[in-house]
Formats: structure tokens, C-alpha cells, sequence
């Protein structure tokens, strides 16, 4: 196997973010469903939970 292809990310892990980290969360099925449905189109639950952490944050400022 060449260099190239060993340092490639797999195509089924999410892209990295600056100052991301990998985290585990304990989470019951209804509140994970809702991250889902919050992530977009792909019903990406880490998006989902990015997004609420986002509106809590804004709701906090006011």
C-alpha cells in the first residue's frame, strides 16, 4: 500500500474542525432522534447538536 493512500481520511469519518474533538455523549433515543432531525439533510446528529448548542448560546446573549 503507498504512502498516498495509508495518510487518505476514510470516506465514512467526518471531515475534521478546528479545535473539533472526538467525544463520546451519553444521549436516550427520543433526544438523539431530535439532534438527527436538527443535523440537515444527512440527519447528521453532531450537526444537530452543533445547531442547538448555537440557538442555547444566541438565546443566552439576549
Amino acid at each position: 500500500m503507498s504512502n498516498e493512500k495509508s495518510a487518505k481520511r476514510p470516506s465514512h469519518r467526518p471531515k475534521e474542525m478546528e479545535g473539533g474533538k472526538r467525544r463520546n455523549v451519553y444521549i436516550d433515543d427520543a433526544s438523539w432522534e431530535i439532534a438527527r432531525q436538527l443535523g440537515g439533510e444527512k440527519r447528521n446528529a453532531s450537526e444537530g447538536i452543533r445547531y442547538a448548542l448555537a440557538l442555547a448560546s444566541e438565546q443566552q446573549a439576549d
